[in-house]
């Protein structure tokens, strides 16, 4: 069944996934604003031990659609989403929600996304608004930190735009029931971080890369959405290297795709944190 949430997008009440009357909220995403460290600050990946996903909604539902970029734009294509993962001491959650949406735009922009939410969180949360010069536009949500009485140190604190536009080769479901994995290159990518203090007093960062696009014409999409948790990589923001994450890859009837590669407790280096 699904359900009905409440959104801000930008500073603007939005209608996402059908609810609207979200308080609005200021803009803090810092655009740009990735660390600039030397290689040698090379940091050693964190452990990604395979989190539980859980998803819950996809779109392409009648009475289901996201809406972003100051309401201008809902679209039928979104993912929303839950992993447990394991802290030093208790098990901890990380929400997240992203939205695909195709335009006639050739505007490269970012801009912030403060207060958005999937409604089964506990509580709104920090995200991006992303835009491409192929018109592609993606809205991502995330989450982190969040533990069994619903609370969370990493709600209040805004998103960091490490790189966008990098090269991505993601994973999109093919073939007439979507259970196939193939590989296509994009460049519709952007990579956030979100520094917080976790519960157990570590310094850590939600590292997120998401990569979107349309399949090839070549391929066979299903007539039905198909998602798949997946393993995958990310650049590492604080050196050399890569993150070793998990993730989930949607591919839509439409032809577009979104995976979500995320780390959400990778360990900042002392000189850093």
């Amino acid at each position: 069944m699904l359900r009905k949430y409440a959104v801000a997008c930008a500073g603007t009440a939005v209608a996402m996934l059908i609810a609207v009357g979200a308080a609005d909220a200021k803009p803090n995403v810092r655009a740009g604003a990735g660390r600039a460290v030397p290689l040698s600050r090379a940091v050693v990946p964190a452990k990604a031990s395979k989190p539980k996903f859980d998803v819950y909604n996809n779109g392409y539902a009648a009475d289901s659609t996201c809406g972003g970029f100051d309401n201008h734009h809902t679209t039928n294509d979104w993912v929303e989403y839950s992993e447990a993962y394991r802290g030093d001491a208790q098990t901890l959650t990380n929400w997240e929600i992203g939205c695909v949406f195709q335009t006639s735009s050739t505007t490269k922009s970012i801009s912030p996304e403060s207060g958005c939410g999937d409604g089964s969180a506990p509580h709104p949360a920090q995200g991006a608004q992303v835009g491409f010069a192929d018109g592609e536009l993606l809205l991502v949500c995330g989450d982190p930190d969040v533990n069994s009485s619903n609370g969370t140190n990493a709600n209040s604190v805004p998103y960091s735009a490490v790189s966008r536009g990098k090269a991505c080769k993601a994973t999109v479901l093919t073939g007439a029931n979507g259970t196939k994995a193939s590989r296509v290159k994009t460049s519709d990518s952007v990579q956030l971080d979100q520094d917080y203090t976790d519960y157990d007093g570590k310094s850590v960062s939600a590292v997120t890369t998401a990569c979107v696009g349309t399949v090839p014409a070549k391929l066979t999409v299903s007539a039905s959405v198909a998602t798949r948790a997946i393993k995958c990589s990310q650049r590492n923001p604080f050196g050399s290297g890569k993150l070793a994450s998990w993730g989930v890859t949607v591919t839509y009837p439409d032809r577009q795709f979104e995976e979500i590669c995320e780390v959400p407790n990778a360990p900042v280096p002392s000189d850093l944190g």
